[in-house]
């Protein structure tokens, strides 16, 4: 069994399309933590006008709600430079015909668009009168979602540099 696993694991291998996966949950990763993020700030809202709590739970809730912003907003740029460089590394395996070049060019077209559509989706739902306070405190999740496009595409040319290169090397 280990080793039918180790063979599958093995046999991966990655593409131009693979970016398309990335933003997809990349998409869902800002979202996701857009709400939760508003989420913890109803419930400190909450816990702070409610009389019933002692001064240190709502301290605790005040400091929970303070590292949220800064620790989720980290993650997510760890995050997206991991993906990006596990989909590089994994790229480095694929051995592809130059011949494929042309098709992957449209694709890489098609994927910078999809990244400027991801884009405008976190921005539209960033910018509504109930997550606009919570967006504004995000700023590498605002960043990097403002300049998603330009980081697909840069992903998007290194991956394309390592597939073709390594059918050169392998000649």
């Amino acid at each position: 069994m280990v080793k039918r696993f180790g063979k599958r694991f093995l046999n991966k291998k990655a593409s131009l399309l693979d970016l398309f996966f990335v933003s997809g949950v990349v998409l869902f990763f800002v979202i996701f933590a857009l709400i939760s993020f508003k989420v913890v700030s109803e419930w400190d809202d909450g816990v702070q006008d409610l009389d019933i709590f002692p001064s240190t739970s709502k301290d605790a809730s005040t400091e929970i709600k303070s590292f949220y912003s800064g620790v989720i907003d980290n993650t997510f740029l760890f995050f997206v430079l991991g993906m990006g460089i596990g989909t590089l590394i994994l790229a480095a395996m694929v051995r592809v015909h130059p011949i494929f070049m042309i098709p992957a060019i449209l694709v890489y077209a098609l994927l910078i668009f999809f990244g400027g559509v991801v884009a405008n989706i976190y921005h539209e739902f960033a910018s509504t009168t109930e997550l606009i306070a919570q967006a504004n405190q995000l700023t590498f999740i605002s960043n990097i979602m403002t300049y998603f496009p330009v980081v697909i595409g840069v992903f998007g040319a290194l991956l394309m540099i390592v597939m073709y290169k390594q059918w050169e090397i392998a000649q």
